[in-house]
């Protein structure tokens, strides 16, 4: 049986998840950057309504197919609804085109990376007609013509990010820099990987281990296993409460 993945196209259902995520978008913070030559439109924070688990290595190995060295080489605007276009007022989805590099880790799962993957990605906030680029929480916002190390699933047959929080910057000496790191070891990612180079990155998922929680889902794919463990842990704290 051919388990090679295929990019698909944007959808119907994939368009109406982007509108509807306009619905749920939270302004957290804005801030202006300067440079002697350009200044840049603010970036706002926002805040979808679901997380799935991404803060560790072993969140990426138990529910990611793969983390990979990715360029963005493209993006694309999603078309907005009519109120939206006409209030002036919103979100606008963004498609981006990602060109896998270097392949870190991948999952026994089978699934090949294509050489180029079309996926959603933060948008804009639109206020009073003007587009503000946004990205999630605390994450990086992926822009054309940079790096990225970022773990990698598939959500019924199309390509997404773990997490869009998920995303660490990869610079021109291949040196892995997480958009935030704590003071001290907080067991995340973000520590394990800041200030590395891929080859350190590499032993580090070498060394991750799977998330107990996924043990007895490993017979599902990454993506159907993390909704299963996300389950399972809703219904213990519900039971705890």
């Amino acid at each position: 049986m051919d388990t090679t993945a295929r990019v698909m196209p944007l959808t119907r259902r994939v368009v109406a998840a982007v509108v509807a995520l306009a619905a749920v978008v939270t302004v957290v913070a804005a801030a202006w950057s300067r440079s002697s030559a350009v200044v840049e439109l603010p970036l706002t924070r926002i805040q979808s309504a679901a997380s799935f688990p991404h803060e560790t290595l072993s969140d990426w190995i138990s529910f990611a197919t793969h983390v990979v060295v990715i360029e963005v080489t493209a993006e694309a605007e999603v078309p907005v609804s009519e109120p939206t276009k006409s209030r002036g007022e919103g979100y606008v989805g963004r498609s981006v085109t990602l060109q896998p590099q270097t392949v870190l880790w991948e999952s026994r799962d089978g699934v090949a990376l294509p050489s180029d993957i079309e996926l959603l990605a933060t948008g804009w906030v639109l206020r009073q007609g003007q587009r503000y680029p946004a990205a999630s929480g605390h994450g990086l916002r992926l822009e054309v013509g940079q790096r990225y190390l970022v773990p990698l699933t598939l959500r019924e047959g199309e390509w997404s990010l773990l997490s869009p929080e998920a995303v660490f910057a990869v610079d021109s000496d291949g040196v892995v820099h997480p958009p935030q790191v704590a003071g001290e070891d907080d067991g995340t990612a973000a520590w394990a990987l800041h200030g590395g180079d891929l080859a350190h990155a590499g032993k580090e998922l070498e060394g991750a281990r799977i998330d107990p929680d996924a043990v007895k889902y490993m017979d599902r794919p990454p993506y159907e296993r993390g909704r299963a463990v996300i389950e399972d842990r809703a219904r213990r704290q519900g039971s705890s409460n």
